[in-house]
């Protein structure tokens, strides 16, 4: 889905970069022990989309880690580490086994790149170094003194965002070198064009004792390789970008990243019917949209939050407020040095997570319109020593430059009984009133959105037998005649396969709703772009009358109900409605059809049945079609035999109670009856698997399960009798 906002759509910026020492020895089983300095980099695609990468370099050459950001424990972040691995044929690439601390563990303090650069260069000071393909004709494509003006000189540039971001603590100075050439064909070698134009630049006089920051400012035939990159660093730190563009904006969202900031991102939350709210359990970050802070996005160009300012030390500790208990405080704007409160910071209890507040005013960068009297409220979230602050919008209706409080507007977190109101507003200051213990979903009373005691709404799903209104409320998994039952194998067959029109299918499995928000990834073994899904199942209606089906895609979708096609939007990622008038009691052929072809990948399908509003499909609606845990027959408990059409579809789901919680090895058996009778096996915990019964009494492996990852087997003789039993 498109989510860049029109205000973003001209300019675009990523992140990447790192630097780390590296020496290896072999280890056993083929592996490399290396030890070096771990960097953290978020990367902003072309395609606007964002993602983090880790690199180990020797000597300042850069090596990537093939590796899952949850395996890496932020406090070594630009420290020394031991990266054990398998280090590609070419050497440029390291998949991770494990990243260890040094002996001595990890300090709870960011570390400081400062292998390429120098801590104790006076703060804020620049080196640029410009880089032209070898491939281009001509001049060089502009001055020297442009990027200077962008950078330093003009009313706009960086350093005087900086100087009046900082009420004067910070700015910036340097000197640009260049232009120098290298061969960039391949941007998977930006690393390669760093080190061909740094030691190009030595011989202009480039020194790296001599800078905090190091920009390349690239100019590329064929276009760019991504938007812009920064390494991620630490308050007063150093730090490497990489650009394609010479903009302002650009370089105070990158030099962010070098001194520690993450993305200001917006809070995207939706209540268990998926209406939008402003707060709840079902929140999703929409990384690049906080259209308040320079770090909402690569190119905006305003003012930092004033948490990230204090962060910063720019902001005096006497204008910050732990706010601990009840009452009410005044808090002028951020934007203008002031003796007065700035930042309001709410612990939330029972985390280390609090809401940040704040007063905006048309000032400076921040001159637009929608900074003028903005109450701000942000969840700042704090995973080890990172930081990340989450715009809260006050009225969500897709425009988040409209996300102030208003006056007299209460802000209530069912979650924690935490209330903020602004009481008044002037173009001085606004009076905030914070509660505390109002109703929550802690409290043992059914209250505010909750469909039961503490559950549903906007609270945590309900547990069976509980009052439930939507599929969502349910964490058994199916909300059915408002009351949470636990499915019972009912949902959709789905097919999952490469290509974007059902070219090869590589699994299937039995999906109680659609419903999936793969992001930037993709289901099971598919590729992470280009695949396509059909579901199928047989639907009963439960009440006669209109329904109208709704399909939330990125990218391409159909949906048929009957032998009618409901829906027909097969392209770009889109919100797609279709009615049809269906009767109680009866079943209905359903199949929805979807393919993914770049960038985010999302499915979801929900409908709204006469006079009610909009939900996931009810599994216990649902019956999915081949071989499915609904259709199938059971083949009992372990060790017992039961004879079976060898064409028939079974399951085993009758586990002994001491069959372990994790998954446990199972061993199918035939017994008498006619062959051959090939198979194939899968279960919804990903398992997939083929083979065939030659004879009787011959014994097949079929992978691992147990009671929540039960195995689904589909026979595929020629019908007649077969005996079959497990252990």
């Amino acid at each position: 889905m498109k989510l860049l906002s029109a205000l973003r759509q001209s300019v675009l910026a990523s992140i990447a970069g790192a630097i780390v020492a590296c020496s290896g020895s072999p280890a056993e089983t083929g592996n490399q022990q290396m030890t070096g300095t771990l960097v953290r980099t978020i990367v902003h695609e072309n395609s606007g989309q964002s993602r983090s990468e880790y690199y180990l370099s020797v000597d300042r050459k850069w090596t990537r880690l093939s590796v899952d950001e949850s395996a890496v424990d932020p406090r070594t972040i630009n420290k020394r580490v031991h990266v054990v691995g398998r280090r590609s044929t070419d050497g440029l690439r390291i998949t991770v086994e494990r990243i260890e601390p040094p002996e001595s563990g990890p300090s709870d303090a960011l570390g400081t790149v400062t292998e390429e650069l120098s801590s104790s260069a006076p703060k804020g000071k620049v080196a640029v170094i410009l880089v032209k393909d070898s491939r281009l004709a001509g001049g060089d494509p502009y001055s020297k003194q442009a990027v200077r003006d962008t950078l330093f000189d003009s009313p706009t540039s960086t350093d005087k965002y900086f100087k009046e971001a900082s009420y004067g603590a910070y700015g910036l100075s340097g000197d640009v070198f260049g232009w120098v050439s290298t061969d960039m064909s391949d941007c998977n070698s930006t690393y390669l064009w760093q080190q061909q134009a740094e030691a190009a630049a030595v011989q202009l006089g480039f020194v790296t004792d001599n800078y905090r920051h190091l920009i390349y400012l690239y100019e590329r035939q064929g276009g760019t390789c991504f938007l812009a990159n920064g390494t991620f660093g630490s308050p007063d730190g150093v730090g490497v970008i990489q650009s394609f563009f010479n903009r302002s904006g650009t370089f105070a969202h990158e030099i962010g990243h070098n001194l520690g900031l993450d993305h200001a991102t917006l809070y995207a939350c939706q209540d268990p019917h998926f209406e939008y709210v402003s707060y709840g359990t079902q929140c999703r970050d929409q990384v690049y949209n906080d259209p308040f802070d320079a770090m909402g996005y690569d190119g905006f160009y305003y003012h930092y939050n004033s948490y990230s300012k204090q962060l910063q030390g720019w902001l005096p500790a006497a204008n910050v407020k732990q706010v601990t208990a009840a009452g009410t405080f005044t808090i002028v704007p951020q934007e203008t040095a002031a003796s007065a409160l700035q930042s309001l910071l709410i612990p939330i209890p029972n985390s280390t997570d609090l809401f940040h507040v704040e007063l905006r005013k048309r000032y400076g960068f921040d001159n637009e319109a929608r900074f003028d009297g903005a109450v701000l409220v942000r969840r700042v979230s704090q995973y080890g020593l990172l930081q990340y602050t989450h715009l809260i919008d006050m009225t969500p209706d897709g425009d988040p430059s409209n996300a102030s409080l208003a006056v007299g507007q209460t802000f209530q977190d069912e979650l924690s009984g935490i209330s903020i109101k602004l009481e008044s507003r002037t173009s001085a200051n606004a009076v905030i009133r914070v509660g505390f213990g109002g109703p929550n979903c802690s409290d043992g009373v059914k209250n505010n959105s909750e469909s039961d005691v503490d559950c549903g709404g906007l609270c945590s799903p309900c547990q069976e037998g509980q009052s439930c209104t939507a599929q969502k409320e349910c964490i058994t998994g199916a909300c059915n005649e408002g009351v949470c039952v636990v499915s019972q194998g009912g949902g959709f067959t789905g097919q999952y396969y490469s290509g974007m029109n059902f070219e090869q299918l590589m699994f299937t499995e039995t999906d109680p709703f659609i419903d999936f928000d793969w992001g930037q990834y993709s289901p099971g073994s598919l590729p992470s772009d280009q695949f396509s899904v059909r579901w199928e199942a047989s639907l009963t209606a439960p009440k006669s009358g209109q329904y109208t089906f709704r399909a939330v895609t990125d990218d391409g979708v159909r949906l048929w109900v009957g032998d009618q096609l409901v829906i027909d939007r097969w392209h770009d990622a889109t919100v797609s409605e279709g009615q049809i008038e269906l009767a109680a009691g009866q079943s209905y052929a359903v199949k929805m059809e979807y393919f993914e072809d770049g960038g985010d990948a999302r499915a979801r399908l929900t409908w709204a049945p006469p006079g009610e509003l909009f939900d996931l499909i009810s599994p216990a609606l649902l019956e999915p079609v081949g071989c499915s845990l609904a259709t199938a027959v059971d083949l009992g408990p372990r060790t017992s035999s039961i004879s079976v059409p060898s064409d028939a579809c079974v399951k085993i789901t009758q586990f002994p109670g001491w069959w372990p919680n994790t998954n446990g090895a199972v061993t199918l058996q035939s017994g008498t009856g006619s062959f051959p009778v090939p198979l194939t096996w899968r279960s919804d915990c990903g398992q997939t698997g083929s083979g065939s019964f030659a004879q009787p009494y011959q014994s097949l492996p079929i992978g691992s399960y147990n009671q929540s990852c039960p195995a689904l087997i589909d026979l595929n003789g020629n019908g007649a009798p077969v005996t079959l039993s497990w252990w």
